[in-house]
């Protein structure tokens, strides 16, 4: 007899049908359009789950445990996690996550509430329904990074830098994401397609998800998907088996024809050749190459995250606060590979991630959910295939167990991200509900509460979703605004980008790129109408930013700009702010070139030739490269390097210097003149 479901129930099994389109969300009119949006939704349907939850629980007069052998892991995670944040450096950004992420703690909570639920609310019929929807949402992406491919995008991205348009990422802004979420889809379902006994047109949506999945996943040239689905090809064969593999002969024929078709078609038609079939050799043997390339950059990057686990092995530096902490540990070799600017938020590793953020201790929970995970699952499905060789439940939980694994995989050069980390979880989630009997959900009767206590926490909860609602809705709300503030600067309106930059703020004054865009709009005004008071209202806010997060150097940098300029009305006093807020940059950064030319600078003006020398040499050091734009940077500090040389008595040191700045710039009369008249000097 099948089960009744109450409509509590109901709501709940159609909000988690709704986490698996997750990756299908993006609002094109954010500025983080793929991310943020992705995250709000997530917000949004857990908010409502959660409410109707304990609606659930206090209707019937009972709470039903989750039946996952991961609960008692997950709940010392998210625990942990909480502390982290309290004793971090930033709690804030710790506990609500930052821009292009946003996974704070609280995002990890919601990640576990969707486990649990899945676990608790799905039953083992549930597998086609949850697989043909999962189904759907992947082939649509497929078919949308396969067109990409192709030249054909109904977004319109012109020659925006943040996108890679050589590479494809569909709705989920980012080839990496796009490429991890189909390592875990492509295994799933080329299980299924193989062992499922379902109807034909089933098998055949199955079929085309891991068909075009792969051939999708291929042209996001993500080396860490590739590796995540070569690992779970042979592991889903052992755990298939021989037999059922022959028998399934007609579909694994037709997927392997498809997946060759899509993938071999784009060397034919693709009008972009630059990233053909030769090129995929290309990336793939690239990755033996350790010295450079995104290979050494990994590496770089894992050497300066280690440095960071020393500072704090215990509870980490808290969830979000990687790029606030890493300056300090980043290498030479990883500036000359990445350039000063790009500082990762991530580690491009899972496991460092975990233990710069949360520790050993943080580690240590997170292996034991993922071997807890594995034991279970294994065990359940060997349980199910001796009551049933050809059980669905096996074949569930053989789908589940490979492409956990290939996501595991994926991460280990890579990062969680909300494309892919709500589907691994409700994936995690349902294992349990097919391992485990729903007979078997322990239940604990609740005490009896009075009426209109009752009806007053009924009232406080309405109340509590609405707050929350709000505080939601104010984040992608505020990125609106901060967007239509960039726009409006670029076509030189600052009244509206004033008025905008400055509604977003209001808004979400959690999220200082904010605050740094309402800074440089202040800093046009003033120039547009030389009233140094904006200038003043620039410092003011980007004090704001320093004092939100200590560790934000481009905030500390433009603070000290703001200063330097204060001072040219001769209060020394702004003189010696704008040199502390550069030191405060140095000291997060010491590879800061901007803060070291600056105090460079200053200390220069000042006659303070011997300060002046070592930040010079250190912003000329960092400025070494082929980009001209960079070159006539390094070209400007060498030339003060050099001024500062001969003002402290180092003349040998200094003409040393005017050779290497006549090396970029040949035909300056300027450098050839002190060249001549330091030669002079030194033979008299």
């Amino acid at each position: 007899m099948s089960k009744v479901y109450t409509p509590s129930e109901r709501i709940i099994r159609v909000l988690l049908y709704a986490i698996l389109l997750v990756p299908l969300v993006f609002i094109p009119d954010l500025f983080d359009i793929y991310d943020l949006a992705k995250a709000t939704y997530v917000r949004f349907l857990v908010l409502i789950g959660i409410a109707v939850w304990v609606l659930h629980i206090s209707l019937r007069g009972r709470i039903e445990i989750p039946r996952t052998p991961l609960f008692w892991p997950l709940v010392a995670l998210l625990v942990i996690a909480i502390l982290a944040a309290v004793f971090s450096v930033n709690p804030i950004l710790a506990t609500i996550g930052g821009l292009k992420r946003h996974e704070g703690w609280t995002t990890i909570l919601m990640y576990i509430v969707i486990l649990f639920a899945a676990s608790t609310f799905f039953r083992r019929k549930d597998l086609p329904r949850i697989a043909t929807v999962f189904a759907s949402v992947t082939v649509l992406i497929s078919i949308y990074g396969i067109a990409q491919r192709y030249g054909y995008d109904f977004m319109s991205f012109g020659n925006a830098p943040n996108y890679d348009l050589t590479r494809a990422f569909a709705t989920t802004g980012n080839p990496v994401f796009l490429g991890t979420y189909l390592a875990v889809a492509v295994p799933f379902f080329a299980v299924l397609a193989l062992t499922l006994k379902t109807q034909l047109w089933r098998r055949i949506l199955f079929t085309s998800a891991a068909s075009l999945g792969f051939g999708a996943a291929i042209f996001t040239y993500s080396r860490g998907a590739w590796v995540g689905l070569a690992v779970a090809a042979p592991l889903m064969l052992i755990l298939i088996g021989v037999k059922p593999l022959l028998r399934a002969w007609k579909p694994l024929l037709g997927m392997v024809a498809l997946a060759i078709a899509v993938t071999g078609s784009v060397v034919l038609f693709n009008p972009d050749s630059s990233q053909s079939s030769s090129s995929v050799v290309e990336r793939a043997t690239a990755s033996l190459d350790t010295s450079q390339g995104s290979t050494g950059t990994r590496l770089e990057m894992w050497k300066g995250t280690l440095g960071m686990v020393a500072q704090r092995p215990v509870l980490g530096s808290g969830l979000e606060t990687f790029k606030g902490l890493f300056p300090e540990h980043r290498t030479l070799q990883l500036i000359r590979l990445e350039g000063e600017y790009a500082i990762p938020d991530r580690p491009h590793n899972e496991a460092l991630y975990v233990v710069s953020s949360l520790g050993l201790v943080g580690l240590t929970a997170v292996l034991w959910a993922v071997i807890a995970f594995f034991w279970f699952a294994i065990k359940w499905m060997r349980a199910a295939a001796r009551r049933d060789p050809d059980s669905p439940v096996r074949w569930g939980l053989v789908a589940i167990i490979v492409a956990v694994t290939s996501d595991l995989v994926a991460e280990a050069t890579s990062f969680t991200t909300m494309n892919t980390t709500p589907t691994v979880f409700f994936l995690m989630g349902f294992a349990a509900a097919l391992g485990v009997p729903a007979s078997k959900i322990k239940k604990k009767s609740l005490p009896k509460i009075p009426a209109p206590i009752q009806y007053a926490s009924y009232a406080l909860l309405v109340v509590g979703v609405i707050l929350v609602a709000q505080s939601i809705a104010r984040i992608p709300l505020a990125d609106y605004n901060f967007n239509q503030a960039r726009f409006a600067r670029a076509f030189g309106d600052l009244e509206k980008a004033t008025r905008t930059a400055e509604f977003a703020v209001r808004l979400n004054p959690y999220q200082n790129m904010y605050r740094i865009e309402l800074g440089a709009i202040y800093t046009d005004i003033r120039t547009r109408t030389q009233d140094v008071t904006w200038r003043t209202r620039a410092a003011g806010v980007y004090q704001n930013a320093v004092e939100f997060d200590e560790r934000d150097e481009d905030s500390w940098a433009n603070l000290g700009n703001s200063y330097l300029d204060l001072a040219q009305s001769g209060n020394e006093v702004y003189l010696e702010r704008a040199e502390a807020a550069f030191k405060r940059a140095i000291a997060i950064d010491p590879w800061f070139s901007v803060a070291h030319s600056q105090l460079g600078s200053i200390y220069f003006a000042t006659d303070r030739y011997e300060l002046a020398i070592p930040h010079f040499k250190t912003a000329a050091l960092v400025l070494e490269g082929e980009d001209a734009i960079i070159q006539s940077q390094r070209l400007d500090v060498l030339m003060l390097l050099a001024q500062s040389q001969s003002g402290a008595g180092l003349k040998q040191d200094a003409l040393a210097t005017y050779l290497e700045a006549q090396k970029l710039d040949e035909e300056d009369e300027g450098i050839q003149s002190a060249i001549d008249r330091i030669t002079q000097e030194l033979s008299s």
